[in-house]
């Protein structure tokens, strides 16, 4: 009578037995372990598995009596990157007020780590969006762990 043990990471691994019985003439079992697909992104996680005598078990554990592996990482991480903001309207700026539009990028699926997207703006009819706003593109940085951030574009005066 031997207790399997994940004594290591694994937050995504369950045991399909926690003890294995060992009958007369038997020498071998299999544990299996089922991997959680959780959709949630990590980084990769190494999980060790220990072998234990049971307090009263006659068993004797011999070396090696741990075994590891890696489940590597299967989503992204960094998460999944997206306009929360969509077609706004702004006043055109005057001599006394500037307006501006502001934009929020959200990313869902994973914080891990800061991240910079590029942003752009196409060209507009009648006429180029460079003409009426400023900037027409640039970078937004996510920090680490944080989920949105938001940028602003200002209308120009013409």
């Amino acid at each position: 009578l031997v207790s399997l043990v994940a004594i290591t990471g694994g937050s995504d691994i369950t045991p399909s037995i926690r003890t294995a019985f060992f009958g007369v003439g038997v020498t071998s079992q299999n544990a299996v372990y089922i991997i959680d697909n959780d959709n949630i992104p990590e980084i990769a996680e190494t999980v060790t598995i220990k072998i234990q005598q049971r307090t009263g078990s006659p068993a004797n554990i011999a070396n090696p009596h741990t075994v590891s592996f890696t489940i590597p990482k299967n989503d992204d991480a960094n998460g999944v990157v997206q306009f929360i903001t969509r077609g706004q309207s702004i006043l055109e700026s005057t001599n006394t007020t500037t307006h501006f539009a502001n934009y929020t990028v959200s990313r869902s699926a994973g914080l891990f780590g800061a991240i910079t997207v590029n942003w752009s703006v196409t060209a507009g009819s009648p006429r180029p969006y460079s003409n009426v706003m400023k900037p027409t593109s640039g970078l937004v940085t996510i920090p680490d762990g944080v989920a949105m951030a938001v940028f602003s574009v200002e209308s120009v005066r013409d």
